[in-house]
This record gives C-alpha cells, structure tokens and sequence, in this order.
C-alpha cells in the first residue's frame, strides 16, 4: 500500500545560534475547538512520547546526552500546539516572540532555548522526526550540545497534527 501524501510544514529557530529556515508553507485558519477525550490524550501523550525517544536516538547516534523531559516545558510547548492553529509561526498570535511562553508556564534558569515548530498529516511521530532532521535549522536544535531539556507538545484540529519541540539549555552541555 502507497504511503499517505505527508504534507508538512517545518519552520525552525534556534536562538542559540543557528539560522532559522522554512521548509514549506501552507497557511491556514481553520480553528476547531479543543477536543478532550481520553483516547485523544492517550494518542497525543503516545505521539509526545515518540518525538522525546526519537529525538533522543537521534542525540545518542550523535554521541551527546538525552535531554531530560521537563513538565513546565511540555507544558508551554503544547500551549505554543495549539496556538499554531491560529498563527503557523514562531511569533505567537499576539505578536511576541515564541519565548515569552517561557516565563507564562514558569520556566526558569535557562542559558539557551529553541523551538522546533511543524504540522503534518501524518499520525506517525516518526514522519515529523524525518522532516525536522531533514532540515538543517530543525536538526541544529535537535543535536544542540547546549540543550539539556525538552517539551514537547502536539495538538490535532482540522485534520492537521501541529508539534513543537521546546528545548532548553540549563547548566552543562549535552555532549
């Protein structure tokens, strides 16, 4: 059986030093109210879970330190998930940088911080780890030897799956 057609919207920022780059864009507007049911937080926390392992084999190949999940972090990364429904960007929907989420979700003592932004139609983490790594900007942050931690949030609307990996540095370096 073909694949399914993989429609993926990548932008990457790393503030520690590399460059930003958009893969593709498609933009969008559609919003559809937040969805809670148990099996779509089971399947959202499973897809969560399978970025932070891939993005830790990822580190592991690259001779670095896994980065440790940090729940403040998760916790303002899904907020930036869900944000990009309205606004596919790494300036929030009110016009300030992706980083004042941070000190919303009260995240404290980093030395350095990036953002991995993307939506797919893909339900499989895997196809967003290819991407990211595929992208010179988004594995930049992915191997960053200053990041010690990670967030990761992902929601569903409109058929689209939208992922952010938050990433900070906190204290040693990773490699």
């Amino acid at each position: 059986m073909a694949r399914p057609l993989l429609r993926t919207l990548v932008l990457g920022l790393c503030l520690a030093g590399a460059a930003l780059l958009m893969v593709a864009c498609v933009a969008t507007s559609k919003h559809e109210p937040e969805r809670h049911t148990h099996q779509l937080q089971g399947q959202t926390s499973h897809y969560a879970g399978g970025i932070v392992s891939q993005t830790n084999a990822e580190r592991r190949k690259a001779g670095l330190r896994d980065l440790s999940i940090d729940n403040e972090l998760t916790a303002a990364a899904n907020q930036r998930a869900r944000e990009l429904v309205s606004r596919f960007s790494h300036t929030r929907p009110d016009g300030r940088s992706y980083e004042t989420v941070l000190r919303e979700c009260h995240v404290s003592a980093y030395k350095s911080w990036g953002e991995n932004i993307l939506y797919n139609m893909s339900e499989d983490p895997a196809d967003a780890m290819r991407s990211w790594m595929n992208s010179s900007g988004h594995r930049a942050n992915i191997l960053g030897r200053d990041f010690t931690h990670i967030g990761v949030g992902v929601y569903r609307s409109g058929g689209k799956v939208y992922v952010v990996q938050l990433f900070l540095g906190r204290g040693a370096g990773g490699g």
